[in-house]
Formats: C-alpha cells, sequence, structure tokens
C-alpha cells in the first residue's frame, strides 16, 4: 500500500473513533437522563411488586391445596360421625328398656337405693324374723321382737337389710345397735335359730343337725341366762346336737356332757366330762 492509501485509511479510523466517541458519549447522556426520570423509578417499583404478587400467588396456592386436603379430612370424619350416631341411636333405643330395668334391679331408680338382689335377701330376711321374734320374745320376758328397718338415716348407705327391734316396755322401735351386750346376744342367738329353722324349711326339710354358740352368755343376768339355755336345750329335745363354748361356770350345771380345757404350768390340757 502506498502512502497516499495509509493516509487515507489512517484518515477514516481516525473518523471512526470520533464517530464512536461522540456515540459513546451520547449513550452515557441519555442513559443519565433515563435514571432519574419517574418512568425508570415506576419500572423498578413495578417489577418490586409483581414479584411480591408472584410470591403472594404461590402461597395462595399451598393454602388452597392444604385447605382441599383438609376438607377431604373433615368430609371422611363426618360420615364417620354420622355413623356412630345412628349406632348411638339404636343403643340409646335399647337402653332406654335394659338400661332402666338395670338401674330398678342395682337399686338407683329410687330414693330407698334398694336393689333387686337386696329386696329378695329382704324378703328371705322377714321370714327369719317371724321366727327368730317368737324366741326373742320368750328370751326377753316379752320386751322385744325384731323387726327389719325399711328406711336409712344416712342416704349414702343401700336400705332394706338394717335390723330394728320394737320395745314393749317402751313400745318404740330403735335401732338393733342400741341393745346392751346381753340383749344383743340373745338377740343374735334368736336369730341364728330363726335362720336355722328358715333354712330347714326352705331346703325341703332338710334338718341343721349341729349348732354351735361361741360365748355371749356372761353378758346376760342369770334370769336371761336360764331363758337362753331353755331354747338351747329345746333344741337338744328335737335331736339336735348343741355346742356351747364359754367360760360361765353357772353353765357346767346345766351342760352334762362337755370338754373342758384347763390350764396349768405345764401348759393347757383338755379332758371329756360325760354323765
Amino acid at each position: 500500500m502506498d502512502d497516499a492509501a495509509c493516509r487515507l485509511a489512517e484518515e477514516e479510523i481516525a473518523g471512526h473513533k470520533e464517530a464512536l466517541a461522540q456515540a459513546v458519549g451520547r449513550l452515557r447522556e441519555a442513559e443519565a437522563a433515563w435514571g432519574g426520570s419517574p418512568a425508570a423509578l415506576e419500572v423498578e417499583a413495578l417489577r418490586t411488586k409483581t414479584l411480591e404478587a408472584e410470591r403472594l400467588f404461590k402461597e395462595a396456592q399451598k393454602s388452597l391445596s392444604d385447605s382441599e386436603a383438609r376438607l377431604e379430612q373433615l368430609m371422611e370424619v363426618s360420615r364417620q360421625v354420622a355413623e356412630v350416631e345412628t349406632k348411638c341411636a339404636a343403643v340409646d333405643a335399647r337402653y332406654a328398656v335394659v338400661g332402666r330395668l338395670a338401674e330398678v334391679a342395682m337399686g338407683q331408680a329410687g330414693g330407698e337405693k334398694v336393689s333387686f338382689q337386696r329386696w329378695v335377701l329382704g324378703a328371705h330376711l322377714d321370714e327369719v324374723l317371724v321366727r327368730a321374734s317368737r324366741r326373742l320374745f320368750v328370751m326377753s320376758k316379752g320386751r322385744y321382737r325384731l323387726e327389719r328397718q325399711r328406711d336409712t338415716s344416712d342416704r349414702r348407705r343401700a336400705a332394706g337389710l338394717d335390723l330394728a327391734v320394737f320395745d314393749g316396755w317402751s313400745d318404740r322401735t330403735r335401732p338393733a345397735v342400741t341393745l346392751s351386750g346381753g340383749e344383743s346376744f340373745m338377740a343374735a342367738l334368736a336369730l341364728a335359730l330363726g335362720l336355722a329353722e328358715t333354712v330347714q324349711e326352705e331346703a325341703g326339710g332338710t334338718r341343721l343337725e349341729t349348732i354351735f354358740v361361741d360365748e355371749g352368755f356372761g353378758a346376760l343376768d342369770p334370769d336371761s341366762l336360764d331363758l337362753a339355755m331353755e331354747a338351747l336345750l329345746e333344741l337338744k329335745d328335737s335331736g339336735r346336737l348343741v355346742g356351747v363354748i364359754s367360760h360361765v361356770p353357772e353353765l357346767r350345771e346345766v351342760i352334762d356332757a362337755r370338754l373342758e380345757v384347763r390350764g396349768g404350768p405345764q401348759g393347757s390340757h383338755t379332758r371329756f366330762m360325760v354323765p
């Protein structure tokens, strides 16, 4: 390339550089003018809001999916509850009859708290008391008769089987626990004898051949002791075996066949005494 051509090329290159510099300058001026304009700020705010709206949209989609799953679970639970309610209605219908009978049988239907079992036992106890009262009336010299106390002062306790005595001297009925020691023994003895008679009658005539009486005689006065022994001797004369366990010396005069237990320095020993 000759010198003229080189100069021409250098001039063209210089012209391009100057045009480039001018273009870069105008670009920078345009960028500076655009960055500070309200339109640029508005676009940036819109971009931020768009990103926030996309985030909220995704959260709403997730919440919707969770709610739909929860709704399906609740619908299934509602169906199961409806089935249980149907079964409960059938059970309630049966309980209306069976439950009422159970409450009556357990003594929970009324204020007296007398169960069916206690009612039956009370009926049998009445039969025992009729026979026991006859004997207690004699042993107490016409003073006491046994009765069944049907009510109770303590509503927390079941009623129907408590015992009372009618006192002919005061013409009043009072709880059996108010009897003295000797009177309680006579009442217990009368009950035992009355029970024996009732069992014999209800067991098809099966006799209770043996009766044992343990202590209690020491609390009786001489007249009551004689009456109690007369009742036991009456049983003996009827063919029953009557055993008496007692420390009362007076009984030796009445009981001829006995087993005596005596203590000593070498220990206790026994001996049979027969007529």
